[in-house]
């Protein structure tokens, strides 16, 4: 049991505002969310983020790659107030009865040109487009965007390739990280090197020993989990003669021969060959590094920063989720390959909603099937067997799903391999019907990406209100209350207690509250969170609701509660 101090004194809340889930089935919804936004409140509206060393990225053309779902407190991924499953119905509910005022969000286009301002990554043409589609995908959310371009000329810059997850110091430190194991590196200079009878393979696994026993594409990952092999037969091709001799040779370039000895990185070459990172101009780098010379912090704006993104091409997006650190500053935002930005052949624009989507708190509808313990993916906790908000992406109108890349739902797991085989992905016999492989946060083809649904709406909205308060166009006005006071009657008067807005604006709070029938002078304005009404008859019922006031009152009144008088 937690007292909340003054104006709360009297106030005590059933529930731990630190361990936000751990005893939600057995409260009333309004109690609980109610006393999780008091605690929310009384910390200032902080909130927990997430260590920066969970890293995440796309698992294949859209993120999180390398992500598994954490357990909070024993729960799944209870980061902040707005994963509180009445938080999401509360706002979701908010959009159905239109209390919720439109939002518009500014972001920011970045990308690099040549020095003569030719070959920009980034063009308005693309930008325009990708601003219509973005403002078509979140109205129904009542969010709109504003956009601006801005372009960087640097040569140098605009040539290189985005290796999202690698450093320069990774590879120099000769530290393994999966994020590195891409042709752009040279397979991350791993210098570890096991030769089968069936060929040539870096190890890029967690134990060298392990896969160094059994290392063949044939059965390595089936026989060792923590195995993968990649093959790079080059490397025993490179005579030590070709090395230095001032021309690029493929077959040396690499950290094991030493880079060619140099002769992949001359300043007159015309490929993007230079894969050194201690070269003075490498043809890549990580994504902190290309997002921190760009130097556009996320305080008041969501950046967009569009690269040629690696590995090869195929990672179309990255973003970075609001609970994560760092999440105002130069390293945040969504990286996005430059093919997939606006309307470009296949791309229709559906990447950049799906990656804003992240960053407003969405996670990927199949995660609660595909993004959990590889192995025993049954046994995870985030694991969502029906539609919850409680696990998988804590969205209850997206039925579970695993990955899926078809614009149809996916088959059914074949009894032999249910449960045990990581291709299969899933952990039930039946089929999957009514799979959500049109929303947004699916994987499908952009053509096939339609809509979010209602819910999804309600925790972005959720999400705006807690974290991206400065990046709207208005900072000033508070947010709606979207939880109904709480009213109850003794004694011959009412008492109203009362959550403030996630969202509060700027300047001192205080409330206006609404009656009906209402009060003799018309509205009341109180400054704290509590209010004793004693201009009641015994017996009738009153309705109650409220809405917050800085320097400037919030366009809507929260949800109502009605209460009838008791003299008990």
């Amino acid at each position: 049991m937690i007292e909340i101090s003054a104006p709360f004194s009297h106030v005590t809340c059933p529930c731990n505002p630190s361990n936000k889930r751990s005893q939600q089935k057995q409260r009333d919804m309004k109690a609980f969310v109610f006393c999780l936004l008091i605690g929310f409140a009384s910390a200032h509206l902080g909130y927990q983020k997430e260590s920066s060393a969970e890293k995440w990225c796309a698992m294949d053309s859209r993120g999180p790659k390398n992500l598994k779902r954490t357990n909070v407190n024993g729960k799944c991924n209870a980061y902040t107030v707005c994963d509180a499953p009445e938080m999401t119905l509360a706002y979701t509910s908010a959009l159905a009865q239109n209390i919720l005022p439109p939002v518009v969000i500014n972001y920011q286009v970045h990308g690099f040109a040549k020095d003569d301002g030719s070959d920009p990554i980034v063009t308005a043409e693309h930008t325009n487009e990708q601003l219509a589609f973005m403002n078509e995908a979140y109205a129904d959310a009542k969010m709109s965007f504003n956009s601006t371009l801005l372009v960087q000329k640097n040569s140098f810059n605009q040539a290189k390739t985005v290796v999202y997850g690698c450093t320069y110091e990774d590879i120099l430190n000769k530290e393994f990280n999966l994020d590195c194991i891409t042709p752009e590196t040279g397979f991350g200079g791993d210098p570890e090197i096991c030769i089968p009878n069936v060929g040539c393979f870096q190890v890029i696994c967690s134990s060298v020993a392990t896969c160094n026993s059994n290392c063949t594409t044939q059965n390595a990952i089936a026989t060792n989990p923590e195995c993968a092999c990649f093959c790079i037969p080059e490397i025993f091709q490179c005579a030590n003669s070709s090395i230095g001799n001032g021309i690029c040779n493929p077959e040396c370039n690499f950290m094991q021969r030493n880079w060619d000895g140099g002769d992949c990185c001359l300043a007159n070459r015309t490929q993007k060959t230079c894969r050194d990172p201690s070269s003075p101009n490498p043809d890549w780098w990580g994504d902190e590094l290309f997002k921190t010379s760009i130097g556009s912090s996320s305080i008041d704006h969501l950046n967009f920063y569009i690269a040629n993104l690696g590995p090869n091409g195929k990672l179309l997006g990255v973003a970075h989720f609001p609970w994560m650190d760092g999440v105002y500053g130069m390293a945040a935002g969504i990286i996005m390959s430059s093919m997939a930005w606006g309307i470009q052949g296949p791309f229709l624009g559906d990447t950049a909603a799906h990656e804003a989507g992240h960053c407003f708190g969405l996670y990927h509808v199949f995660s609660g099937v595909s993004e959990l313990k590889v192995w025993k993916p049954c046994e995870d906790i985030c694991y969502e067997s029906t539609p919850s908000l409680l696990t998988g992406d804590l969205i209850a109108d997206t039925n579970p799903t695993p990955i899926n890349y078809e614009c149809n739902n996916p088959p059914p797991c074949p009894a032999s391999q249910n449960g045990t085989d990581i291709a299969c992905e899933t952990c039930q016999l039946k089929p999957w019907t009514n799979t959500p492989y049109t929303n947004y946060m699916a994987y499908g083809d952009d053509p096939c990406l339609t809509h979010f649904t209602a819910q999804q709406h309600g925790r972005m909205r959720c999400y705006v209100d807690l974290a991206y308060q400065n990046w709207t166009t208005d900072a000033v006005t508070p947010g709606t209350i979207v939880i109904a006071p709480n009213a109850t009657s003794s004694c011959s008067t009412v008492t109203l207690t009362w959550a403030p807005p996630i969202n509060r604006g700027t300047g001192t709070l205080s409330f206006v509250i609404q009656r009906t029938p209402p009060f003799v002078n018309g509205i009341k304005t109180v400054g704290g969170m509590a209010y004793t009404d004693d201009q009641v008859q015994v017996g009738s019922s009153y309705t109650y609701s409220v809405k917050a006031v800085t320097s400037r009152a919030a366009q809507y009144f929260s949800p109502a509660s009605t209460v009838t008088v008791t003299s008990q």
